[in-house]
C-alpha cells in the first residue's frame, strides 16, 4: 500500500499485511497508529495518526479529496485544522471559500499548483464587520493564470491574523486592464506576507482599515504594474523585499508605513508616496532605474508630508533622485544619489523641508529648490 500522498511516515507506508483494527505501537512506530475497520481511509485514521486533517490529491485515492473546496468544508466542519494539497496542477473553475482556523499548505511551493485558467475566479476569505474571521494560513503552493485583478486572486476582508508564506504567483496579469493581479486585503489586522515569489504578477494590495501588516523577504520580477500597493492602513512594514523590473516598485497612498531595506531594481519609479499620512519612513533602500526612469523616491500630491527619507542609495540615470511635489516638513538626510539629472527636486508648492548631509554625485543639477522655507546644509556635491 502506498501512503505517500497522505503525508504519513515511511514506516507506515511499508505496512501492507496488517488486519483491520490492528494496533501497531508494538512494532516500534513513533506514534500509535491504528488502522480503521474496513478500507483504509485517511480521514478515518485517529487524529494522532495523521499529520493533516484533510489531504487533497489529483487521484482522490485512499480517502483523500479530489476537490479543494470539499476538503476545506470538511476541516471547517470539525472546527478547523490543516488542508494538505499534494503536488500536481489543479484547475480551478469555481471560487474557493476559506473559513476561520484553516491552514492550507501545499507539498511544494512550485509543484503544488492552483491554475485559475485565465479566469476571474478567486480564493475568498470574507467575514463581516460584525463577524470577523480569524486565523488563516496559506503556505507553500502556486497560483497561476489569474485575471481576478478587481477582487485579487486571494481576497481577504474582515479578518484577524493571516499569514501568506512561501507562495508563488505567476502569469497573473490582465492585459486588457493593464493590471497585475495580487492578494488583496481589506480591514485586516495582523497580516504577514513572507518569502513569496511573483513573476508577471503582483504580491499584495493593502487597502483601507488594515493594521499591523508585515511584508518581508519577498521577491517580485517582471510586474508590468506595481507589485506592492498600499491604499490606506497603518502600522505597515515593507522590508527586505527584492523587486526587479517593474513600472513602480512600491506605491504608498494614504498609509502609515515603514519602507526599509528593500532592493528595487530596473523600475520607472522606485517608491511613490501619495496623499501620505504623517511619519512615513523610507530608509536604507537601494533603488536603480530602468531606461527613462522618473524618480527614485517621489513624494507628492498634497499632504505627502512629514516623511523621513534617510540613508537610501539611489543609483543611476534618474530624471530625479528624490522629488517632492506638494511635500511639507519632510526630512531628507544621509542619502547617496548618483547619476541623476537632478539629485533632489523640491517644487514650488513644498514648504519647510530639511535637506541635510546627502551625498550627490554626478548630477547635472544636484539640488533644485523652488520651495519655501527650506533648510539645506552639509550636502556633499561631487
Amino acid at each position: 500500500m502506498d501512503y505517500s500522498s497522505l503525508g504519513l511516515d515511511d514506516k507506515l507506508r511499508s505496512v501492507n499485511s496488517l488486519t483491520s483494527g490492528t494496533t501497531i505501537q508494538s512494532l516500534g512506530f513513533e506514534n500509535n497508529y491504528e488502522l480503521p475497520t474496513g478500507a483504509i481511509n485517511y480521514t478515518n485514521l485517529s487524529k494522532a495518526s495523521r499529520p493533516y486533517d484533510a489531504v487533497v490529491s489529483l487521484s482522490g485515492e485512499l480517502g483523500t479529496f479530489k476537490d479543494i473546496q470539499l476538503a476545506i468544508n470538511y476541516v471547517n466542519s470539525i472546527g478547523g485544522g490543516t488542508v494538505f494539497i499534494s503536488n500536481g496542477t489543479y484547475i480551478i473553475s469555481e471560487d474557493i471559500t476559506v473559513y476561520s482556523n484553516i491552514r492550507i499548505v501545499g507539498e511544494d511551493q512550485f509543484s503544488t499548483i492552483l491554475d485559475f485558467n485565465n479566469s476571474t475566479k478567486y480564493i475568498k476569505v470574507i467575514g463581516t464587520e460584525e463577524n470577523r474571521l480569524n486565523n488563516v494560513i496559506f503556505e507553500k503552493f502556486s497560483i497561476i493564470n489569474s485575471l481576478a485583478w478587481e477582487s485579487g486572486f486571494i481576497s481577504v476582508i474582515y479578518l484577524d491574523n493571516i499569514k501568506f508564506d512561501s507562495l508563488y504567483f505567476g502569469d497573473c496579469y490582465d492585459s486588457s486592464e493593464k493590471a497585475v493581479v495580487r492578494v488583496k486585503i481589506y480591514s485586516v489586522t495582523n497580516c504577514t506576507v513572507k518569502s513569496c515569489f511573483s513573476d508577471n504578477a503582483g504580491i499584495i494590495s493593502v487597502e483601507n482599515y488594515c493594521e499591523k501588516v508585515s511584508i518581508v523577504e519577498n521577491l517580485s520580477k517582471n510586474a508590468l504594474d506595481t507589485p506592492i500597493t498600499l491604499i490606506g492602513g497603518s502600522g505597515i512594514t515593507i522590508s527586505q523585499n527584492y523587486i526587479l523590473n517593474c513600472s513602480l516598485g512600491i506605491s504608498c497612498d494614504n498609509s502609515e508605513s515603514i519602507i526599509t531595506e528593500n532592493n528595487i531594481d530596473t523600475c520607472l519609479i522606485g517608491i511613490r508616496v501619495l496623499n501620505g499620512k504623517k511619519n512615513i519612513i523610507i530608509a536604507n533602500n537601494t533603488i536603480s532605474p530602468d531606461t527613462n526612469a522618473t524618480a527614485g523616491v517621489l513624494i507628492g500630491t498634497a499632504s505627502g508630508s512629514e516623511c523621513i527619507i534617510s540613508s537610501n542609495q539611489i543609483i543611476g540615470l534618474w530624471t530625479t533622485g528624490i522629488s517632492l511635489v506638494n511635500g511639507d516638513k519632510n526630512i531628507i538626510t544621509s542619502n547617496i544619489i548618483t547619476g541623476s539629472t537632478t539629485g533632489i527636486l523640491i517644487d514650488a508648492n513644498s514648504d519647510r523641508n530639511i535637506v541635510v548631509a546627502n551625498f550627490l554625485y554626478g548630477s547635472a543639477t544636484p539640488i533644485t529648490d523652488s520651495g519655501s522655507n527650506t533648510t539645506a546644509a552639509n550636502n556633499i556635491v561631487a
